[in-house]
């Protein structure tokens, strides 16, 4: 008998193809994310801290009056710490700022009293000189939040692609990296993806994703990416059938309590 002949093996995809996929994919997911707060344009000759405080304060803010804001605390307060353990309404007056006095106040004490508590003081400039010791403050600041926090990581780094754990977890769920737990070889794979000038934008935005969705126990049934995320659709059909079954075990305790309230009525 003659053997069928063997279909040629199809070439692998080259290593260009495969960049170019995964730039478009980036482009199309980076689409779909809104920012709950702006990103700032970094202040000139600002240390960290300052930049942290600006994009604090342009939450509620426009930028012109967050910067009066953030050099009006600076001459009341040469010490930040003096700013930490101010009154409300004390911060509030010195900002200047009308309505919004006492809320910006509010984020400012947050900000500083979380940073005083995971760095043990309000000097971050460290972060410029150990990446990994600021990539574990960043984590730890709450408050600010990962899109937020890495727009500082950015700034310390001198304008270079910062990388994150948690970042990289975000990218290797959507296809976009292989899973690793080396930061330098999830920097180095994203790298080829970006221009230059979108690193940052980049950066901030898929910090949002990990800030509000993508954590370690992911909500991936509100996530804005679920339908381009293998990861997040196979969570999401498996939240659906929780909800499923959720709904119909409260129908079934609603019946239940509907009897006995019948029984009770036709005993009394």
């Amino acid at each position: 008998p003659v053997r069928p002949r063997a279909r040629p093996a199809r070439p692998p995809p080259r290593p260009e193809a495969v960049v170019t996929k995964k730039s478009d994919l980036a482009a199309q997911l980076l689409a779909k994310i809104a920012l709950r707060h702006p990103v700032p344009e970094p202040l000139p000759e600002a240390t960290l801290l300052e930049q942290g405080l600006y994009a604090v304060l342009l939450r509620r803010l426009p930028p012109d009056r967050a910067q009066s804001a953030l050099k009006n605390l600076a001459a009341a307060y040469p010490d930040w710490n003096e700013a930490r353990v101010s009154q409300l309404q004390e911060l509030s007056s010195v900002l200047q700022v009308g309505k919004r006095g006492i809320e910006s106040a509010a984020d400012v004490k947050t900000f500083l009293q979380e940073v005083f508590q995971e760095s043990h003081g309000l000097d971050i400039e460290f972060m410029r000189e150990d990446a990994t010791a600021a990539a574990r403050l960043v984590k730890d600041l709450k408050f600010l939040g990962l899109a937020q926090g890495h727009y500082l990581l950015w700034l310390a780094s001198g304008g270079n692609l910062p990388m994150t754990a948690e970042l990289a977890r975000v990218l290797d769920r959507l296809g976009l990296i292989s899973r690793t737990t080396s930061i330098k070889k999830a920097s180095a794979a994203v790298a080829p993806l970006l221009g230059k000038s979108t690193q940052l934008d980049f950066v901030v935005r898929f910090g949002e994703v990990a800030s509000r969705w993508c954590d370690k126990k992911p909500l991936c049934h509100e996530c804005v990416l679920v339908d381009g995320c293998k990861h997040g659709k196979k969570a999401f059909k498996e939240w659906k059938v929780q909800q499923a079954r959720l709904e119909a075990q409260r129908k079934k305790e609603e019946a239940r309590l509907e009897a006995q309230r019948k029984k009770d009525e036709a005993r009394r």
